[in-house]
């Protein structure tokens, strides 16, 4: 598996980066998020989606992380026919959170 999100992100934004979307316009949380996603899964795309500045708040927001079997086993640093067997490896032996100042 990777390490973290960030190194998940920059892996597919590396080696998948047309699952990658990254929004810098400013956005409402309430309605516009929903709707850009709406818009994409009416195309038929689930891309992760990086919301870099949205409104009333400072932390960015990312979605469609988990939107597909393909980009889980990419996480998981496996293939989608052995996904399975590993996910539960890992259920079944958990790790520690790791914390860190950022």
């Amino acid at each position: 598996m990777v390490e973290d999100l960030r190194s998940f992100i920059k892996y597919i934004k590396t080696h998948h980066p047309d699952d990658f979307l990254e929004v810098n316009k400013l956005i409402n949380p309430k309605l516009e998020l929903s709707a850009v996603i709406t818009k994409l899964e009416e195309q038929r795309r689930t891309p992760i989606v990086l919301f870099n500045n949205v409104k009333d708040t400072e932390f960015p927001t990312i979605v469609n992380v988990n939107a597909s079997r393909k980009r889980i086993a990419a996480g998981m640093k496996t293939d989608l026919n052995k996904m399975r067997e590993k996910y539960l490896v890992a259920v079944n032996n958990p790790i520690q959170p790791k914390y860190t100042s950022s």
